[in-house]
């Protein structure tokens, strides 16, 4: 987990709570370096998503107590426009179309327990109000037009391994969005459960 890939021909299911996500995540490691990542997040009922990517093993010492990895994933996300006011709901799952998000992932474990740090980057697609409505309530710029939307995310997280082939984590941090006015940052938090055989 966290700064560790799958080892090779293994594979991982996790299962995480939290907010703003909900999130199903498989993985498979295609090297020891080397891991497939293929997924679904939303924010409960009001957003889903699908997303796919890579997870890179940039470095791990012999123990295997500290390692660091690279996190590429791009995907779509769908926002449900609940009674015209969706632009809450785009701003806090971090967009309403293609995205793309990079991740730096350090950990450092000593025997059944690791504590990782997390920095990365999302860029979205965010889109603006309809012609047809006469609030610009659904907007996340000022100018109610299309945008890209750039979120920068900071997190810690404690991993504990519970089982021979099952891991309990948590973790919480911020997500800062840089480029709008209405909300600048916002907390995040998630816990869950992996399983990797």
């Amino acid at each position: 987990m966290g700064g560790f890939p799958l080892r090779k021909k293994r594979m991982s299911f996790s299962l995480e709570l939290g907010y703003p996500f909900l999130d199903f995540r498989f993985g498979y490691g295609l090297s020891d370096r080397f891991q497939f990542l293929i997924g679904y997040r939303g924010l409960y009922s009001l957003s889903s998503a699908g997303y796919a990517g890579v997870k890179i093993g940039l470095f791990q010492n012999k123990e295997r107590s500290v390692g660091v990895s690279l996190v590429a994933l791009g995907g779509y996300n769908y926002v449900k426009d609940a009674d015209g006011d969706g632009g809450t709901t785009k701003m806090l799952v971090g967009g309403d179309g293609g995205f793309g998000e990079g991740w730096l992932m350090a950990t450092v474990r000593r025997r059944r327990h690791g504590l990782t740090l997390t920095g990365g980057m999302r860029i979205s697609e965010m889109s603006g109000c309809d012609d047809s409505e006469y609030y610009c309530y659904s907007s996340v710029f000022d100018s109610g037009r299309d945008g890209t939307l750039v979120t920068a995310f900071f997190e810690l997280g404690w991993e504990m391994r519970i089982m021979q082939f099952a891991s309990y984590y948590v973790a919480m941090g911020v997500d800062m969005f840089t480029n709008s006015k209405d909300l600048p940052a916002m907390v995040r938090f998630r816990t869950g459960v992996m399983l990797d055989f």
